[in-house]
């Protein structure tokens, strides 16, 4: 799945963050959600998500944990659906199992977190980038997630976490295409009608030579 977006693997002198056993990022329990609120990610539940990241252990045994906690617009939790088992799970990744046989190198991850319309199909999975991780699907009402990664063994080296859209209805090669703005949009205001909007984006906003292609939410 989604194995056409290009990834950059780290070499040289890049900025990576070494985690030791007990660190790493996200809520630490429900109870931080009064104070950490605005470090919550905004999503929609009809998008599917790509989250991805480069790791390198110290040794080959299991190392870390990679979860997503999800909340509706009044911050209550919500379950996510394995696509494998079609159980509530909010583990990419539970941390249990060897996830690599080279530790002298840095792996790929790849997980992705589908829209609420995404149905469970067990006999047609989705692939993922490493033997024991596994997709999840959000719950409808999903507005706010909060990933987190955390170090339970030895060292983690960690670099280039990144969370974008999965994938576009539309081509997006790299010929014919220069200039394109992708704008994911929900209109919110009932008096101002989506074509009202983007002639206004296109009149006050972008750059005359910028194309302005909307998926609306």
């Amino acid at each position: 799945m989604a194995s056409n977006l290009l990834k950059t693997t780290p070499s040289g002198n890049i900025k990576s963050v070494k985690l030791s056993p007990g660190q790493g990022f996200g809520l630490a329990s429900n109870s931080e959600l009064a104070t950490k609120k605005g470090f919550g990610i905004r999503v929609s539940d009809q998008v599917d998500y790509l989250f991805s990241f480069w790791f390198k252990q110290t040794l080959l045994q299991a190392s870390f944990k990679f979860s997503v906690d999800c909340y509706d617009d009044m911050y209550n939790r919500l379950d996510t659906v394995d696509v494998f088992t079609a159980q509530n799970n909010r583990f990419f990744i539970d941390g249990t199992q060897q996830l690599i046989t080279n530790e002298k190198t840095y792996h790929y991850a790849k997980c992705i977190l589908y829209s609420s319309n995404t149905p469970t199909n067990l006999k047609d999975q989705p692939i993922t980038t490493l033997p024991s991780s596994t997709n999840l699907i959000m719950r409808k009402g999903t507005v706010t997630v909060f990933p987190k990664l955390e170090c339970t063994a030895n060292d983690l080296t960690f670099w280039g976490f990144k969370i974008r859209p999965l994938r576009t209805p539309f081509s997006t090669c790299f010929l014919d295409n220069a200039n394109l703005l992708e704008i994911w949009r929900k209109n919110n205001r009932n008096n101002v009608s989506d074509d009202s909007i983007d002639r206004n984006a296109k009149d006050y906003l972008l750059p005359y030579n910028t194309l302005q292609t909307t998926i609306k939410l």
